[in-house]
């Protein structure tokens, strides 16, 4: 999770009135498992593309949506493309961010997509 410094602040206050710790990872509305679908019927790479790993990096921000998904390493420039459509998606903006103590805060995780 990222926190800023405003965020640290609001938390190490909140948790004076919370008694157990409370941290909630982000979620995608749905399930994660609708998530990694959505991907997958969305990835569809020509025949030419070669295969590989392609390694997104996803920031959900702290107004329940996505942030950012950066292309950390990626096959050819094709997918590479499809990839960046397929996050640009209104379908895959769907999310609750994460929270601390009650408090949103962002939250990174990163996802591969192989292609064989």
């Amino acid at each position: 999770m990222i926190i800023s410094h405003e965020d640290s602040i609001k938390i190490a206050w909140s948790k004076r009135y919370h008694c157990s710790e409370m941290i909630n990872e982000a979620n995608f509305k749905g399930s994660i498992s609708t998530f990694r679908q959505l991907i997958y019927d969305k990835f569809k790479p020509s025949k030419n593309a070669k295969s590989g790993e392609n390694l997104i990096r996803i920031t959900i921000g702290k107004t329940n949506n996505l942030e950012n998904a950066e292309i950390i390493s990626y096959t050819d420039e094709e997918s590479k493309s499809l990839i960046e459509d397929i996050f640009r998606s209104e379908e895959l903006g769907k999310w609750t961010s994460a929270n601390q103590f009650l408090i949103p805060v962002k939250q990174q995780f990163e996802i591969s997509i192989f292609i064989k």
